[in-house]
């Protein structure tokens, strides 16, 4: 994908989307949950569209290529005309560039492909963050790890301006054709990263999905996930930066996963001493604990998620992870979410358990 966002793409980008909201294509996403697996479920069902929209669905989610004539005649024209976005093959069929498009909770999002090596993100954790957004009329906000854009436009939809800071100049394209694809105004992504990030605007909101994974230093674990041994080294550098750019009375959501011992989180030690440090105030909502044993949900999913379908690899990756999960006596993980404001010289911590209710999901309960 080689994208310059011009003045024209932009325009022909809003009027795809218009085009495409008179299609149904719109609703026929919304009809889906956001979260993880949007393709295989809309795979199984792709065989009973009609001609017109079964052909959308197939270029826009389904990474088909696709005759323009199955399409509808506006989207076809418009689509022909992105050739920064659209691709012809020798047939002269229609497919996206390493790209999908969809709508979904109230945007239009040009997103990579579901697959373990992505340079972007978007999956359950982000629905789990979006649900914490909130912007104020007049507000400015900050959202770090920007991905795709996803918090950064739900939080300008309400607020003065909105900035979405990411390292990956992959996903910070992709980014930028997301502001273009809504049509706002007010939305800045900023190719950065999170320690060069410099800006005079202090933001009343600051949200962060970062790296949060747990994975020690042998296993190459896709970067859009590697959280470093603890899981928090990308959280910890996001809390201590917050202090600095907060207004005085901004407020910063970030979410995070951390280890367990004994089935008790031992991580919060080390959230209070970052933000005391950064001179902030944390509320730490712990919201699912989950079994991190040998063998468990959690420890095959890291080995298959790093490691693939290569034998070798998984079995190098299961004896790293055995050992280090050993080594440390870790025995769970917790999914937690901690509000962060600038303590006012009272720095301190309040950590509230939600992980015995017995209901909800990863990040809510």
């Amino acid at each position: 994908m080689h994208v310059t966002r011009t003045l024209e793409t932009h325009r022909l980008l809003l009027d795809l989307t218009e085009a495409l909201e008179l299609t149904g294509f719109a609703s026929f996403c919304d009809s889906f949950h956001p979260g993880s697996g949007v393709e295989a479920r809309v795979a199984l069902i792709a065989d009973r569209l009609d001609p017109e929209l079964g052909a959308t669905v197939d270029l826009l989610l389904l990474r088909g290529a696709v005759e323009p004539e199955r399409l509808p005649g506006r989207v076809a024209e418009i689509a022909g005309r992105l050739d920064e976005i659209f691709v012809r093959d020798a047939d002269g069929r229609l497919a996206l560039d390493g790209l999908t498009l969809r709508h979904t909770m109230g945007l239009w999002l040009f997103l990579q492909p579901e697959h373990r090596r992505n340079a972007v993100y978007f999956g359950d954790d982000t629905i789990g963050l979006a649900a914490r957004l909130r912007p104020r009329p007049q507000s400015a906000c900050l959202d770090l790890c920007t991905g795709p854009g996803t918090q950064a436009l739900l939080a300008g939809r309400a607020a003065r301006m909105a900035v979405g800071v990411e390292v990956n100049p992959v996903a910070a394209a992709i980014a930028n054709l997301n502001v273009a694809a809504n049509g706002v105004s007010n939305t800045e992504i900023v190719l950065s990263d999170l320690a060069e990030f410099r800006t005079d605007q202090r933001f009343d909101f600051i949200s962060a999905n970062p790296p949060l994974l747990p994975v020690p230093p042998e296993i190459d674990y896709p970067f859009i996930g590697d959280g470093g041994e603890d899981g928090l080294r990308v959280t910890e550098r996001i809390l201590a930066r917050a202090g600095e750019l907060l207004a005085p009375e901004g407020v910063a959501e970030v979410i995070g996963v951390g280890l367990g011992v004994k089935g008790a989180p031992a991580f919060l030690d080390k959230l209070a001493a970052v933000g005391a440090e950064a001179g902030l105030f944390l509320n730490v909502f712990l919201l699912r604990r989950t079994e991190f044993a040998v063998g468990s949900g959690l420890f095959n999913g890291l080995i298959l998620s790093s490691a693939g379908t290569d034998p070798a690899v998984q079995a190098r990756h299961h004896i790293a992870l055995e050992g280090f999960v050993d080594a440390n006596a870790i025995d769970s993980a917790f999914t937690f979410a901690v509000h962060a404001r600038r303590a006012g010289g009272s720095p301190g911590i309040r950590v509230l358990n939600l992980t015995e209710t017995g209901f909800g999901g990863l990040w809510s309960v």
